[in-house]
């Protein structure tokens, strides 16, 4: 069976992808491509934490409800053999399979040494799809998630060789543990996309006939300032996980209202400095990546301006005190 492995990046749409492909699931098995729902309904997210360390995957766990190492290593044997079980039975009735998991791109080259192992037995050499978007637009997103998913992240993160927007550092790894030829990259940005759309540009790279496909409407929106702060403060006084390392309950899906309810008012705009930063910290990365596989593009990414930072008006007081409400509405609901 062939295989094409999606590896995200993160933020670079591979939620609208996911959507889409969880929607038409029927269309995509009558043209002989099998999604393995057993790794996830939409983000396959079990398969990296098969191979990853412990300590990597222990906060996907503690999502799933469990704790420990010796609970993690036999959720990891658990999953790996249904997955197994479940790909010998699909490659009786389909020639092709799609995997897509953005957390893939955070394995170390360790970990895509025992996924290789792992894929090699039931697919043929796997083509790895990967899309690269701007480093700062990417950490301005990334930024926005960290919030969302309970993080007290005060700004974009600065930039770091060998992070997660070395994309020189990204490649090599995958490249070395499957080949240079294993890989399809490409860009994330409106204007490089096939219809300016990520889904038809996934289809093309998946030969998919994506005709008439049905998809859910793009998901998370970026959080406006005031959601920003809003959430921040929430985040404070309704953690993400309890003392004991249970996923606190009284949080559940609390993104949602806010990506619902500040999503409209005026966005977070990177310092100028820090956009300066990230030009010449990745430019070495950036650069080597173009060479090698976009030597046709005079940039890797195109510069772009930003619009001019807005201030919060609103008092770090008044932002408690609202966040205070917040969460006794939410909690009584």
């Amino acid at each position: 069976m062939k295989l094409l492995l999606h590896i995200g990046t993160g933020k670079t749409g591979s939620t609208s992808i996911q959507g889409c492909l969880q929607a038409n699931a029927d269309r995509i098995r009558a043209q002989g491509v099998y999604v393995p729902a057993i790794l996830g309904e939409r983000n396959h997210r079990k398969l990296p934490a098969i191979v990853q360390k412990d300590a990597a995957s222990k906060n996907f766990m503690a999502t799933q409800g469990i704790k420990g190492p010796g609970q993690r290593q036999a959720a990891r044997d658990n999953w790996k053999t249904e997955f197994l079980n479940d790909i010998v039975a699909a490659r009786a009735r389909y020639d092709r399979s799609i995997i897509t998991a953005e957390h893939l791109s955070f394995l170390d080259a360790g970990e895509i040494e025992d996924l290789k192992a792992l894929l090699s037995g039931p697919f043929q050499a796997p083509r790895i799809l990967v899309y690269l978007r701007d480093p700062i637009d990417y950490e301005v997103s990334m930024y926005d998630t960290a919030l969302k998913v309970g993080g007290l992240r005060p700004g974009p993160r600065p930039p770091e060789p060998g992070g997660e927007t070395d994309y020189r550092m990204l490649l090599e790894k995958w490249a070395g543990v499957f080949g240079v030829d294993a890989l399809d990259v490409r860009i994330f940005d409106r204007r490089e996309l096939l219809q300016g759309d990520i889904v038809a540009d996934f289809a093309q790279a998946a030969d998919l006939d994506a005709t008439g496909f049905a998809c859910p409407d793009p998901e998370n929106p970026s959080l406006d300032l005031l959601g920003k702060a809003l959430l921040t403060q929430v985040n404070r006084k309704l953690p993400r996980f309890l003392p004991d390392g249970r996923p606190n309950p009284r949080r559940r899906q609390i993104h949602r209202m806010f990506e619902r309810h500040f999503a409209t008012g005026p966005k977070y705009t990177p310092d100028p400095d820090l956009v300066a930063a990230y030009r010449k910290v990745l430019a070495p990365s950036n650069e080597w990546v173009r060479s090698r596989f976009f030597p046709d593009r005079p940039a890797l990414f195109e510069p772009r301006d930003y619009p001019p930072k807005t201030a919060l008006n609103v008092s770090p007081q008044e932002i408690d005190r609202i966040a205070d409400l917040v969460i006794a509405l939410w909690t009584r609901k």
